[in-house]
């Protein structure tokens, strides 16, 4: 069996399957450094979801023009770090 774990940026592989423990490092992947905010707006961005359909669909029920996507996506990303540690 192979284990994966990832811990402040380094990912330690944990390899059973020949009997024997090999353990090492390797470098984290980029989606393992991402954020919570990071993580939100790539599945809203799956989902079709962008900042200018946010903005669109807000001025339609008479509602101000503002997106604030990049204080909202900063402020997950702060608080997505004390949550993951």
């Amino acid at each position: 069996m192979i284990t994966r774990n990832t811990h402040n940026g380094i990912t330690t592989v944990i390899d059973d399957t020949s009997g024997t423990r090999k353990i090492h490092n390797e470098p984290a992947k980029p989606e393992d450094k991402m954020g919570w905010g990071d993580k939100v707006e790539k599945q809203l961005k799956a989902l079709g979801i962008t900042p200018e359909k946010y903005v669109a669909i807000k001025e339609k029920f008479g509602l101000p023009p503002t997106c604030n996507c990049g204080g909202r996506k900063k402020w997950l990303n702060k608080v997505g770090k004390y949550f993951s540690n």
